[in-house]
Order: structure tokens, then C-alpha cells, then sequence
């Protein structure tokens, strides 16, 4: 989780996603798939935007039940001498 707050949200995961996160893929899943789809990118000079959907499929543990989970992601990206670094992202 410090690892995803410093490198991925830039900051403190916001509570709703680290319950999602703790609650349903690490303490209950396996077998965890993320597919995220780009559905919409605006594309600046040094900055970018881009809307995607999320789709996670796992394997709920306890009851051998496979789950889907849709969700939306907005994320920030900046140009670099190196090329593109994701700034954040957003739900």
C-alpha cells in the first residue's frame, strides 16, 4: 500500500479505495486480472489526461466464486526529458 500511495496516488490512498483494496483483492481474492482500457486521452505539449475503465476479475477464496469489479480512472501524466511519468491517479 505505500508503495501504491507513493508511486501511483502521489499521496494517501482515500479510505473507499484502500477498503476495496485491503478488503476485497488482498484479504478475500486470488487470482487477481486488471484490464484497463483507454476511452478518452487529451494530449498536450508537457501534460496529458487520460480517462480508462477498469475491469479487475478475481477468485473470491472463500467461496470459489469468480467476481468482476468495473470502475473509471482518470490519470495525469507529465513530460519529462525521460518521456511520460503518470502524476496521479484519480477515481
Amino acid at each position: 500500500m505505500t508503495r501504491l500511495e507513493r508511486e501511483i496516488y502521489q499521496g494517501t490512498i482515500p479510505a473507499t479505495d484502500k477498503r476495496d483494496f485491503y478488503e476485497v483483492w488482498f484479504e478475500r481474492a486470488t487470482d487477481l486480472s486488471a484490464t484497463i482500457d483507454v476511452e478518452q486521452m487529451n494530449v498536450g505539449a508537457d501534460a496529458a489526461e487520460v480517462r480508462t475503465k477498469l475491469t479487475m476479475r478475481f477468485l473470491l477464496a472463500r467461496t470459489g466464486e469468480w467476481r468482476d469489479w468495473d470502475g473509471q480512472l482518470k490519470m495525469f501524466f507529465a513530460r519529462t526529458q525521460d518521456g511520460w511519468r503518470l502524476e496521479r491517479v484519480e477515481r
